[in-house]
């Protein structure tokens, strides 16, 4: 009987066996400082018209790049003195050598009257003329200054004004 019950115990099924598996994983994150946005207001044409209402339509262009200056198309517009030229002017603090984009409207109006301002360029101190890419780089202490300029459409009969603009810039990391 012995034997019975030594062999019945080789021709039973393994009982189950448990299994205890462990696994470990490895996470991480990168904290990055927010991008802080300070510095002065609108575009400033300054002090302009056009010499009547059979004179051609012209331009006047603000630069981005230092220092600010403008410019006339068009043999009816006068730049008339008395205001000086302003650029939009950003300063920028972030994290240290993060790549940023600049986002701009395609067009805005400046007041008074409704002109159209179009045709933006950007300069950025730390990475010069950005105008095609609007791509920049905080430098290693997390800060740029970014400028826009554009291109003022002044019709026939435009009258003795100072014209700016409200230009909506927006700036994220890239």
């Amino acid at each position: 009987m012995a034997v019975a019950i030594g062999l019945a115990a080789l021709l039973a099924p393994p009982a189950a066996a448990q299994v205890s598996v462990t696994r470990s994983a490895n996470g991480s994150v990168t904290i990055f400082r927010p991008l802080s946005i300070g510095g002065t207001g609108g575009l400033n044409f300054g002090r302009l018209h056009n010499q009547g209402p059979n004179a051609p339509v012209g331009t006047v262009t603000v630069t981005s790049a230092p220092p600010a200056a403008r410019s006339s198309t068009g043999p009816g517009v006068q730049l008339l003195p008395g205001t000086n030229p302003e650029p939009v002017i950003r300063n920028l603090t972030g994290e240290p050598s993060r790549a940023y984009h600049v986002g701009l409207p395609a067009s805005v109006t400046a007041t008074p009257d409704g002109l159209l301002v179009d045709q933006f360029t950007v300069w950025s101190q730390n990475s010069g003329n950005i105008s095609v890419s609007r791509l920049g780089t905080l430098n290693a202490a997390g800060q740029d200054t970014v400028r826009v300029g554009a291109t003022l459409t002044v019709p026939p009969g435009t009258g003795n004004n100072v014209f700016t603009a409200n230009v909506p810039v927006t700036l994220t990391y890239d």
